[in-house]
């Protein structure tokens, strides 16, 4: 089975409890390390899918891997191969996907629960209807799919379509 491929865009903020569940499940991953300039890969199709985490900087920085991670998650879309974004990772997405991101009128720091909402794109077949997120952010997004999200800052975590 090919991997997922699990983006790193600073060093602090790795796949943590992300990579103990795809170990458990037996899910093959591979970490690309962005912070330290590893190369954006080229094509979505060699992976099961792509997970992308959170950082410091914004999905507006110009980063020199920023357009190229922006195009990788919308080919992956046209491709159909699951996308899911936390923090960074859902700001980036969002952006790919042509939503606005600007700074949201509540800053999040901590663990929070971040509800599923009941609609046909944020189902995924588990039948959970929240999960618990980490969160130490200021930014939010508007997002032309809203498939996660808390009241207070919707759109923490985003996904493409139900994954792994």
């Amino acid at each position: 089975m090919k991997p997922v491929a699990v983006f790193r865009h600073a060093l602090t903020e790795g796949p943590g409890y992300f990579a103990s569940f795809l170990d458990e499940n037996r899910i093959a991953w591979r970490l690309v390390k962005l912070d330290v300039g590893e190369p954006v890969p080229g094509n979505p199709a060699d992976f099961a899918g792509l997970a992308f985490m959170g950082g410091p900087m914004s999905a507006n920085d110009d980063l020199p891997w920023t357009a190229p991670v922006l195009e990788l998650m919308r080919a992956a879309v046209r491709l159909n191969v699951p996308v899911i974004g936390h923090c960074l990772g859902g700001q980036l997405l969002a952006k790919a996907l042509g939503a606005e991101v600007t700074a949201s009128p509540v800053k999040e720091i901590g663990w929070n629960r971040v509800d599923i909402e009941d609609s046909p794109q944020a189902r995924d077949g588990s039948g959970a209807r929240s999960v618990p997120s980490s969160r130490s952010s200021g930014m939010g997004r508007r997002s032309p799919f809203r498939p996660a999200g808390r009241a207070s800052c919707a759109g923490h975590t985003a996904r493409t379509r139900p994954t792994w």
